[in-house]
């Protein structure tokens, strides 16, 4: 089952997200050749808050999260 997450933090090759369905935290390894595409992501989403008026709160880059194959993915395919 694929879930749309937050991605809150990248640090090394974890990357924690987070399920506003369940109100949980995953934490997962990625691959070092992988880890800059959600940096990217997450920088991104951030800079683009910068523009919204009245947005005060720091803005998070949206992922889906497979839950039976723990994989990350920008799609909802």
């Amino acid at each position: 089952m694929r879930v749309l997450c937050l991605i809150e933090k990248v640090e090394g090759n974890q990357i924690t997200l987070y399920n506003p369905e369940t109100q949980n935290n995953i934490t997962l390894s990625v691959p070092d050749d992988e880890i800059y595409i959600y940096e990217s992501a997450l920088k991104e989403a951030e800079d683009e808050s910068l523009f919204v008026d009245g947005f005060n709160e720091p803005a998070l880059a949206l992922v889906y999260y497979d839950t039976e194959t723990e994989n990350i993915s920008f799609e909802g395919e």
